[in-house]
């Protein structure tokens, strides 16, 4: 940690982790903070609840202020089950609270872009290979694994399969966008008109 910031983590229980957080959390240090709840969330596997003891907090700024909205919305993780039929493929959505809602589509591509659109109505990205801005299924990814895997567009084909990703692996969010810059910058690669851009329903 930077001088003049702290964090001291504490673990009541298994299913618990607290930051006491003590200083001035500014842009020197803002990164240190989220290097650590990644820890913390990647090392407690039980962990239900993460708390943030800001009450010895001297100062923040803007950036400081912008890794606590990161690291709440980090803290707030889902997991997906999905079912690959190819008659009717889905993917369950589970929330940390508790509650599920199961997101069908034509195959898992489209599934997982319906899953993409309730978490962005909450203000969350969700962190995976499918939400990377030029990652898009072939016809052959679609028909072959359901949409389960697609490749990484570049402009100097053949793609191979060293392109090629599964679209529920882990991505970083620096990486992924919304659904709706997706589509736009596949279409930007492609030359095609974005003015023409549907969305097949839900």
């Amino acid at each position: 940690m930077t001088p003049g910031f702290t964090a001291t983590v504490t673990t009541p229980d298994a299913h618990t982790v607290t930051v006491h957080l003590s200083g001035e959390l500014t842009f020197e240090n803002a990164e240190d903070l989220d290097r650590l709840t990644v820890e913390q969330l990647r090392d407690q596997p039980e962990l239900r609840e993460l708390v943030l003891d800001c009450g010895d907090l001297a100062a923040i700024d803007s950036m400081g202020l912008s890794m606590l909205l990161m690291v709440k919305r980090r803290a707030e993780q889902v997991t997906l089950e999905i079912h690959n039929d190819h008659q009717e493929p889905s993917v369950l959505l589970r929330r940390a609270d508790g509650s599920e809602t199961r997101h069908h589509g034509a195959d898992l591509f489209h599934c997982l872009q319906n899953v993409r659109l309730t978490l962005e109505a909450d203000g969350l990205l969700l962190c995976c290979q499918g939400a990377r801005p030029l990652v898009w299924p072939s016809g052959m990814d679609r028909q072959a694994g359901n949409g389960q895997h697609a490749h990484v567009l570049r402009r100097h084909p053949p793609l191979t399969d060293a392109d090629r990703v599964d679209i529920f692996e882990q991505a970083d969010l620096a990486d992924v966008g919304t659904v709706r810059e997706q589509e736009e910058a596949v279409f930007d690669f492609h030359g095609f008109d974005k003015s023409k851009l549907r969305r097949p329903p839900h």
